[in-house]
Protein backbone atom coordinates (compact mmCIF):
# COMPACT_ATOMS: atom_id res chain seq x y z
CA UNK A 1 0.00 0.00 0.00
CA UNK A 2 1.26 3.45 -0.87
CA UNK A 3 1.43 6.11 1.80
CA UNK A 4 1.18 9.64 0.40
CA UNK A 5 1.70 12.76 2.50
CA UNK A 6 0.02 16.09 1.75
CA UNK A 7 2.35 18.90 2.84
CA UNK A 8 0.46 22.18 2.93
CA UNK A 9 -0.12 25.42 4.80
CA UNK A 10 -3.20 25.49 7.05
CA UNK A 11 -4.02 28.96 5.66
CA UNK A 12 -4.24 27.65 2.10
CA UNK A 13 -7.49 26.52 0.59
CA UNK A 14 -8.64 23.71 2.87
CA UNK A 15 -11.21 22.67 0.29
CA UNK A 16 -8.38 22.11 -2.21
CA UNK A 17 -6.51 19.74 0.09
CA UNK A 18 -9.76 18.02 1.10
CA UNK A 19 -10.77 17.66 -2.56
CA UNK A 20 -7.40 16.14 -3.43
CA UNK A 21 -7.44 13.72 -0.51
CA UNK A 22 -11.06 12.65 -1.03
CA UNK A 23 -10.80 12.27 -4.80
CA UNK A 24 -7.46 10.45 -4.68
CA UNK A 25 -8.71 8.17 -1.89
CA UNK A 26 -11.70 7.24 -4.02
CA UNK A 27 -9.51 6.76 -7.10
CA UNK A 28 -6.93 4.58 -5.32
CA UNK A 29 -9.44 2.70 -3.18
CA UNK A 30 -7.62 0.71 -0.52
CA UNK A 31 -4.32 0.81 -2.42
CA UNK A 32 -3.15 4.03 -0.78
CA UNK A 33 -3.28 5.90 2.50
CA UNK A 34 -3.35 9.71 2.35
CA UNK A 35 -2.03 11.75 5.27
CA UNK A 36 -2.55 15.49 5.71
CA UNK A 37 0.48 17.18 7.30
CA UNK A 38 -0.15 20.93 7.73
CA UNK A 39 2.08 20.93 10.80
CA UNK A 40 4.79 18.89 9.10
CA UNK A 41 5.41 15.18 9.03
CA UNK A 42 7.93 13.45 11.29
CA UNK A 43 10.97 12.15 9.40
CA UNK A 44 9.93 8.56 10.24
CA UNK A 45 6.56 9.16 8.58
CA UNK A 46 8.23 10.69 5.51
CA UNK A 47 10.57 7.68 5.41
CA UNK A 48 7.55 5.35 5.29
CA UNK A 49 5.86 7.38 2.52
CA UNK A 50 6.06 6.66 -1.17
CA UNK A 51 5.45 10.30 -2.13
CA UNK A 52 4.96 13.80 -0.75
CA UNK A 53 2.48 16.11 -2.45
CA UNK A 54 3.41 19.75 -1.94
CA UNK A 55 0.06 21.55 -2.03
CA UNK A 56 0.79 25.11 -3.12
CA UNK A 57 -1.94 27.69 -2.69
CA UNK A 58 -2.03 31.46 -2.30
CA UNK A 59 -0.43 31.36 1.17
CA UNK A 60 2.42 28.96 0.45
CA UNK A 61 4.92 31.82 0.09
CA UNK A 62 3.64 33.82 3.07
CA UNK A 63 5.99 35.87 5.18
CA UNK A 64 6.95 34.80 8.67
CA UNK A 65 5.85 37.09 11.53
CA UNK A 66 9.50 37.91 12.24
CA UNK A 67 10.09 38.81 8.56
CA UNK A 68 11.27 36.84 5.56
CA UNK A 69 9.52 33.87 4.02
CA UNK A 70 8.17 31.08 6.19
CA UNK A 71 10.07 28.70 3.89
CA UNK A 72 13.35 30.35 4.93
CA UNK A 73 12.85 29.35 8.56
CA UNK A 74 14.54 26.08 9.57
CA UNK A 75 11.54 25.36 11.82
CA UNK A 76 8.93 25.80 9.08
CA UNK A 77 7.04 22.47 8.96
CA UNK A 78 6.54 22.60 5.18
CA UNK A 79 10.26 23.17 4.62
CA UNK A 80 11.21 20.42 7.10
CA UNK A 81 8.90 17.89 5.43
CA UNK A 82 10.20 18.74 1.94
CA UNK A 83 13.86 18.56 2.95
CA UNK A 84 13.29 15.23 4.70
CA UNK A 85 11.57 13.89 1.57
CA UNK A 86 14.41 15.12 -0.64
CA UNK A 87 17.09 13.67 1.66
CA UNK A 88 15.26 10.33 1.77
CA UNK A 89 14.89 10.21 -2.01
CA UNK A 90 11.09 10.35 -1.96
CA UNK A 91 8.99 11.39 -4.93
CA UNK A 92 7.91 15.02 -4.47
CA UNK A 93 5.07 16.36 -6.59
CA UNK A 94 4.15 20.05 -6.38
CA UNK A 95 0.37 20.46 -6.72
CA UNK A 96 -0.63 24.03 -7.49
CA UNK A 97 -4.14 25.09 -6.51
CA UNK A 98 -4.90 27.49 -9.37
CA UNK A 99 -1.71 29.47 -8.77
CA UNK A 100 1.20 30.03 -11.17
CA UNK A 101 4.47 28.12 -10.78
CA UNK A 102 6.67 29.46 -7.99
CA UNK A 103 9.57 31.40 -9.56
CA UNK A 104 12.88 29.75 -8.68
CA UNK A 105 14.27 33.07 -7.44
CA UNK A 106 11.62 33.15 -4.68
CA UNK A 107 12.61 29.74 -3.31
CA UNK A 108 15.23 29.49 -0.56
CA UNK A 109 18.41 27.76 -1.77
CA UNK A 110 17.67 24.36 -0.17
CA UNK A 111 14.25 24.25 -1.90
CA UNK A 112 15.26 25.35 -5.40
CA UNK A 113 14.99 21.72 -6.53
CA UNK A 114 11.20 22.19 -6.48
CA UNK A 115 11.38 24.48 -9.51
CA UNK A 116 12.44 21.56 -11.71
CA UNK A 117 10.03 18.98 -10.25
CA UNK A 118 7.14 17.97 -12.53
CA UNK A 119 4.01 19.59 -11.13
CA UNK A 120 0.25 19.43 -11.55
CA UNK A 121 -2.07 22.41 -11.49
CA UNK A 122 -5.58 21.85 -10.15
CA UNK A 123 -8.12 24.41 -11.32
CA UNK A 124 -11.66 24.38 -9.98
CA UNK A 125 -13.36 24.12 -13.38
CA UNK A 126 -11.28 21.16 -14.50
CA UNK A 127 -10.46 19.61 -11.11
CA UNK A 128 -11.60 16.07 -12.02
CA UNK A 129 -9.25 15.95 -15.04
CA UNK A 130 -6.40 17.55 -13.08
CA UNK A 131 -6.75 15.13 -10.17
CA UNK A 132 -6.90 12.23 -12.64
CA UNK A 133 -3.55 13.41 -14.06
CA UNK A 134 -2.15 13.47 -10.52
CA UNK A 135 -3.51 9.96 -9.83
CA UNK A 136 -1.82 8.72 -12.98
CA UNK A 137 1.51 10.29 -11.90
CA UNK A 138 1.17 8.54 -8.55
CA UNK A 139 0.52 5.18 -10.18
CA UNK A 140 -3.21 4.74 -9.60
CA UNK A 141 -3.43 2.34 -12.55
CA UNK A 142 -0.41 0.31 -11.49
CA UNK A 143 -1.41 -2.73 -9.41
CA UNK A 144 1.84 -2.42 -7.41
CA UNK A 145 3.28 1.12 -7.81
CA UNK A 146 5.99 0.39 -5.22
CA UNK A 147 7.43 -2.45 -7.28
CA UNK A 148 10.54 -1.49 -9.19
CA UNK A 149 10.80 2.06 -7.84
CA UNK A 150 13.81 1.39 -5.65
CA UNK A 151 12.00 2.78 -2.56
Amino acid sequence: MQKIIFSHRPADQKFGTDLLRDTLSERFGGAAEFISAPEGAPRSEVDAASAVLVVIGRHWLDDAPEGGLLLESPVDPVRATLLAARDLGKRIVPVRLAVPPVPVELLPEPLKFLASAPDVEVKSRQAPMDVEELAYLLGADDPDPEEGTGD
